[in-house]
């Protein structure tokens, strides 16, 4: 994460997180590498190695193991609270607090000092997120019905020429620059080469279907010789919705807002856009091109009231994210913490 970042993860952190200026929250326990040029707060046990940016603290509720380079802490002139075990820490400047054994090895350097404490308490930063399930998840599992919902407009074509193994999808947008298209995954064949021509188009819906859905699970790989031609051209224009998709694979690169909120989504290519998934696998890169169209509300097509919020429609222009992560500019913030006398 570049610039000023803020990392929010609710639950335990298994891979690697680094931020020039990125604050960081771990509500469970850490068990990999966190680089943070702000302050980091682990919930639990920390398993894997921290190192904290200058001049901010990390805090641990819980110990902080040994083993191996695990459970490793490095900060200059930042408080490190450990509400356990001391494990391996080294520090320049500043206080080392801890409740329970030291062990492991502990370097004071610049004058740092070590205090044991019988107790500490400790208030985790606030969740930026607010009520994740209700701001977020439903509001964005309402726009992926919402958008299945739209009706093609008859004036964009998505074509297969098996002359020469082409997929072209063309855009003709209305007044306002929408677009809407419906088609199968059975549309994007092995080899194929595919095209989107935007043709001033501003705002493109597309609805794919997965054709094959047995026992219930429909599950769709973008094969890696499909190639899409120049996908950063229309990242930021074109919603690839997927309403019915449980699994999906991304072998090739990709462009556009991806929408799947009840699927899987594992990727090792990049993918250039925003992704919504209800769990997100990543061995590839994910490129943050935001959406910059008009996105349809709920009671515009369905007289319903469940429109979005403002909150989870903002997710698309934030750029490349899963329904478990977001990415928000943020100050950087330490837990709250208090020692008994």
């Amino acid at each position: 994460m570049n610039g000023g970042t803020y990392a929010y993860i609710a639950g335990n952190n298994t891979g690697s997180l680094s931020g020039n200026a990125a604050a960081m929250t771990i509500g469970g326990s850490n068990a990999a590498n966190l680089s943070a040029g702000g302050a980091v707060f682990v919930g639990a046990a920390n398993d894997g190695s921290i190192n904290a940016g200058n001049n901010n603290g990390v805090t641990i509720n819980g110990n902080n193991n040994i083993g191996g380079t695990n459970g490793s802490i490095q900060a200059n002139n930042g408080v490190i609270v450990i509400n356990g075990n001391t494990g391996n820490v080294s520090m320049s400047g500043s206080t080392l607090i801890y409740t329970g054994t030291q062990n492991g090895n502990v370097n004071l350097n610049g004058g740092a000092t070590a205090l044991h404490a019988p107790s500490v308490s400790i208030v985790p930063p606030a969740n930026p997120l607010g009520n994740f399930t209700n701001i977020f998840q439903a509001s964005l599992t309402a726009l992926s019905s919402t958008i299945a919902g739209l009706a093609p407009d008859g004036r964009i074509s998505a074509t297969y020429n098996a002359g020469n193994n082409t997929v072209t999808i063309n855009a003709v947008p209305d007044a306002n620059g929408n677009a809407v298209l419906s088609l199968s995954t059975a549309l994007f064949q092995q080899n194929a080469n595919v095209t989107v021509n935007l043709n001033g188009a501003t705002s493109v819906m597309v609805n794919v279907t997965v054709a094959a859905c047995p026992t219930g699970t429909c599950a769709y790989t973008f094969d890696s010789s499909v190639h899409f031609n120049n996908p950063t051209s229309y990242a930021d224009s074109v919603v690839w919705n997927f309403p019915n998709a449980t699994q999906l694979n991304y072998d090739t690169l990709f462009g556009g807002a991806v929408i799947a909120p009840l699927a899987v989504v594992t990727n090792i290519t990049p993918i250039d856009g925003t992704l919504v998934a209800a769990s997100f696998v990543g061995s590839g890169e994910l490129h943050s091109y935001a959406f910059t169209g008009t996105l349809p509300s709920a009671s515009v097509v369905t007289g319903a009231s469940n429109v979005p919020e403002p909150p989870a429609l903002a997710v698309l222009a934030l750029g490349a994210l899963g329904l478990g992560m977001l990415r928000r500019t943020r100050s950087g913030s330490a837990a709250v913490l208090s020692i008994p006398a």
